[in-house]
């Protein structure tokens, strides 16, 4: 999103328009489900360890991510509902993931873009992974 934001900033400011659609999404979850997930996926830590990882990674992402867009100032795009200094919607689709699978996940998104004209027919939205992460 972030990325996507920034480029149509200086496109905007140059006078340039996009080729095509440009659609920011954000897929988050609750703390304690991604902490969770980390967990699960790293297998072995302790809930303490994973906490504290997962804190450190989010106060180092939003450091690098502040050196890169100085323009963000005070915002988290990690949060729902995220907006820019203008006060726009940083994000066009959010979708809280905390109690849906992959796939469930992907179609949410597929549904969102479907109507777009941005994504084919529905298909089997599995995304490789070789089993669901689950939530509970």
């Amino acid at each position: 999103g972030l990325i996507a934001l920034d480029t149509l900033k200086k496109a905007h400011a140059e006078g340039i328009k996009p080729m095509g659609p440009v659609i920011k999404v954000l897929v988050w979850a609750r703390k304690d489900i991604r902490i969770k997930r980390i967990q699960e996926r790293e297998g072995g830590m302790s809930l303490k360890d994973v906490r504290e990882l997962t804190r450190n990674r989010e106060e180092g992402d939003l450091e690098y991510w502040k050196s890169l867009y100085p323009w963000m100032g005070d915002i988290n795009p990690l949060e729902k509902g995220a907006r820019d200094a203008e006060g726009r919607r940083i994000y066009d689709f959010e979708i809280d993931s905390s109690d849906l699978t992959v796939q469930e996940t992907s179609q949410e998104l597929h549904d969102f873009l479907e109507p777009l004209g941005l994504v084919e027919e529905k298909r089997d939205l599995f995304l490789g992974y070789q089993r669901p992460i689950n939530s509970n």
